[in-house]
């Protein structure tokens, strides 16, 4: 970890990029695992605790008890568990020793200051969405068929050349449920959340697969869109993706539960 990561990390929150910044930043974001999972950490904490937001003196309550903290739970274990890594910057700092010493420390945090009811599930989908489905899987040394062809496209963040290479595989293969699902992500990727829900309710529909993504995919796009009756539409379907034991049935009940 270093303090440019962090100094990005909060202009990135705080919005204080350029365009260009920014996308030069999920790009980066996209292709660096470790970078990406400390954000993600970053901002679980921003989003629970606050930091970026709050006042001089909460936030100087807030670091002496960090401090404290990490003294308890972090600097006692540093000796076994690998290195401690220092973040600081002028707003906020925290310690963290592998992952198990990140969710010791947010966990405590989180009881000690916040205690506010539901998670922010809107943010807690867009990260799952980053870390997860900006990135397809692609069989190596295939043939470059329409599928590789669309998944590389997607890959590479062309999302209109991705839907014309899904939109003709689904011409020639209607029932290919792959290609209806990476149509629907193309569509979410762009914000087109209108068409993302459409091609994610065909897949939903389909009773002929074993594992179905089509109900986490509209709870998740519902989740991200965030409109006006939008989570009682995603509680829906992740009730749904429950009962069924369909793909993701596991985090749809973790997600539930932050929804009461």
């Amino acid at each position: 970890m270093n303090e440019i990561w962090i100094e990005k990390f909060e202009d990135y929150l705080q919005n204080r990029m350029s365009a260009r910044d920014k996308q030069d930043f999920e790009d980066q974001l996209a292709s660096d695992m470790e970078m990406r999972e400390a954000f993600n950490v970053f901002k679980a904490i921003e989003r629970d605790m606050g930091y970026l937001s709050a006042s001089r003196e909460e936030t100087a309550a807030l670091e002496e008890t960090l401090d404290k903290l990490s003294d308890k739970y972090i600097r006692s274990q540093s000796d076994t568990q690998g290195k401690t890594v220092f973040m600081l910057s002028k707003n906020w700092k925290f310690f963290y020793t592998g992952i198990a010493a990140a969710l010791v420390l947010i966990v405590v945090s989180y009881v000690v200051f916040v205690g506010k009811g539901p998670a922010n599930m809107n943010q807690t989908a867009e990260e799952y969405f980053a870390s997860n489905l900006l990135q397809l899987g692609q069989t190596m040394g295939s043939s470059q068929d329409s599928m590789q062809l669309g998944i590389a496209a997607y890959n590479k963040k062309e999302y209109s050349l991705a839907q014309a290479y899904f939109e003709g595989l689904l011409d020639q293969q209607p029932a290919n449920a792959e290609a209806l699902k990476n149509l629907g992500l193309s569509h979410l990727s762009k914000k087109e959340f209108d068409l993302a829900l459409i091609y994610f309710d065909q897949l939903a529909q389909r009773n002929d697969l074993m594992s179905n993504a089509g109900p986490f995919l509209k709870a998740l796009t519902f989740l991200i869109r965030d409109e006006p009756g939008d989570l009682e539409s995603a509680q829906t379907n992740l009730k749904r993706v429950v009962e069924q034991q369909y793909e993701g049935y596991e985090l749809a009940e973790e997600w539930l539960k932050g929804m009461d």
